[in-house]
């Protein structure tokens, strides 16, 4: 829940300065603070020595993991939002659930099922895609089919992201897997925004970039890894994906998306499915 509350604002805060800084720069600066703060995370928990100690191989499955998540995540998630409102593009992207139930059957076999966790997510999934069908059509705004297609492609890249930190949690820890991941987007998006050159935005925008890049890359996905040492992978990503209502009340909050009659219920689905997960 803490992690799900990290993204939540990180993501309301991100989409506020999405189209004020040039996209290069949103991206360096926002993972060059996450690389960061991660790596001092490193430091204070004392894993350095852990990761100095790494093998080759092994530093190579961490560190190439970020090619996925977050880098390839992130670039797809973002290019949808720009073209999409928040409040359809959370949920829509919240449909990473299902492919996480789906692929931790083939590839977390050792994961124990029972009929109400397994219930409880199916019903956090359903209530995600109702919120998402609920939402008022925009005359103003229709989102074209390609966001739709983009933001599912990412969000199946993030449910395969969460097998691999569900995987590495057995050669290294949450502090250090993070600071892998983060640091790869961190040295691409900076080499990016080298070549790019484009003219600096606001620093009050870069201020707010930074502080979202360090809510989600090390509040939101340093918890979820560890939390996954400790639950079910679709478990916590189903708890994970409740960040969508928060999002969802924050866009409304700050960025007037408003809400339907509908979406409120959905809603209630969504939560109803987080009480079962609490009590599966």
């Amino acid at each position: 829940m803490a992690a799900a509350c990290c993204v939540a604002v990180a993501h309301a805060m991100a989409k506020d300065v999405l189209h004020k800084l040039p996209l290069t720069q949103f991206y360096a600066v926002r993972t060059g603070a996450g690389a960061i703060v991660s790596f001092a995370a490193v430091v204070l928990l004392g894993d350095l020595p852990v990761l100095l100690s790494m093998s080759a191989p092994a530093l190579l499955i961490v560190f190439g993991a970020g090619l996925l998540v977050p880098l390839l995540v992130n670039l797809l998630s973002f290019w949808s939002m720009r073209r999409m409102p928040l409040n359809v593009h959370a949920p829509l992207f919240r449909t990473y659930v299902v492919s996480v139930f789906i692929l931790s059957l083939f590839f977390l076999k050792d994961e124990v099922w029972t009929p109400l966790s397994a219930s409880a997510v199916i019903v956090t999934f359903i209530g995600v895609v109702a919120f998402t069908a609920a939402k008022k059509p925009d005359r103003h705004h229709k989102t074209p089919l390609k966001a739709i297609i983009v933001c599912l492609i990412g969000a199946f890249c993030f449910a395969v992201g969460k097998i691999l930190w569900k995987k590495m949690g057995a050669v290294a820890s949450p502090a250090i897997i993070t600071f892998a991941g983060t640091m790869t987007c961190a040295v691409i998006f900076n080499i990016a925004y080298a070549v790019d050159r484009p003219e600096t935005g606001p620093v009050k925008d870069q201020l707010i970039a930074i502080i979202s890049g360090i809510l989600v890359f090390v509040g939101g996905n340093m918890l979820v890894i560890t939390a996954l040492q400790h639950a079910p992978t679709a478990v916590v990503s189903a708890i994970h994906s409740t960040s969508a209502l928060l999002i969802a009340a924050l866009a409304f909050v700050f960025l007037g998306e408003r809400w339907t009659r509908w979406q409120a219920m959905a809603a209630l689905i969504i939560v109803a499915g987080l009480v079962m997960l609490f009590f599966r």
